[in-house]
């Protein structure tokens, strides 16, 4: 039986795709400056007790995010969309190419560490707010009440609803309409490296978007598999020129961003990218396993 205050960062379907014969991954973290390297089934990493959990509602509200959200709305369609994505035929129809689009989306924002100062600077910017407005509780005050409205919250048992605004913005985050709009009208590709000499990697944070949405060359990349990589732009001919790279090129590049954006995971199909990951994970990772 799943537990459900384990919140997924990356879900189960997608760290699946390294998964070796015996059905486990590379997963290699740094602690306390050393590199180590364990194999774990897919279903036991890439999640978080409490990740998305609700403070100040009743506890069957508690894993709304999770349940109700991200599992439903964001990586069940993924998962569809992205067996396409790998197949012989990758062209989506709307609904899963939109399903794709929200799945991206969604792993910019739900990193642990990117998470929590989310729900930092949330609850800061929502207290500073009704602070300046002290005279908006007053003129609704009645004899007896809390002299100020944190007080009040605090005082009927809701106050962790300030503490947990950052949580509720989630969903907007994940459906904002013109960053949806803009990647859905991107070039879309899927390049495939099966006579690779080596595989692709992947991270905690496998999504990179670079220089960002603004920029025309405005490149979005996301390994899919050992042997495939989903590039994403506005400008096609820079992905005909990606495409025309020799393998390894390519892969080098895909596998360096993939490893120095990770925040505290890097995870392969074997334990052979040892020596790659030792020279490019930053030293200062400290792992919470």
């Amino acid at each position: 039986m799943s537990d459900p205050d384990r919140h997924h960062f990356l879900p189960q379907f997608y760290l699946s795709r390294w998964a070796n014969a015996q059905g486990k991954l590379s997963t290699y973290s740094r602690q306390r400056g050393k590199l180590f390297v364990r194999e774990y089934a897919p279903k036991t990493i890439g999640a978080e007790r409490g990740l998305y959990a609700l403070n100040g509602v009743p506890p069957e509200h508690r894993n709304a995010v999770e349940r109700d959200f991200m599992g439903p709305e964001i990586d069940d369609p993924a998962a569809r969309a992205l067996r396409i994505l790998l197949s012989a035929q990758p062209l989506l129809p709307t609904d899963l190419r939109m399903a794709w689009v929200r799945f991206l989306m969604s792993l910019l924002v739900r990193l642990p560490n990117l998470l929590r100062k989310l729900k930092a600077d949330a609850s800061e910017t929502l207290a500073r707010e009704i602070a300046a407005r002290p005279e908006e509780y007053e003129a609704l005050r009645r004899p007896g009440h809390p002299q100020t409205l944190m007080e009040f919250l605090k005082e009927r048992g809701v106050g962790g609803l300030i503490e947990g605004f950052g949580t509720t913005l989630i969903p907007g985050l994940v459906d904002l309409p013109q960053m949806k709009a803009d990647i859905a009208r991107m070039d879309w590709r899927v390049f495939h490296f099966r006579d690779g000499p080596y595989g692709l990697v992947t991270s905690d944070f496998p999504i990179c978007m670079l220089p960002g949405l603004a920029s025309p060359n405005c490149l979005i990349s996301l390994p899919l598999s050992p042997t495939a990589i989903f590039l994403a732009s506005y400008n096609s001919e820079l992905l005909n020129q990606l495409d025309a790279l020799m393998p390894p090129a390519l892969i080098d590049a895909a596998n360096r961003i993939s490893i120095q954006s990770a925040q505290q995971y890097v995870y392969a199909d074997t334990r052979d990218y040892f020596g790659l990951v030792d020279a490019s994970l930053a030293t200062t990772v400290e792992p919470d396993r």
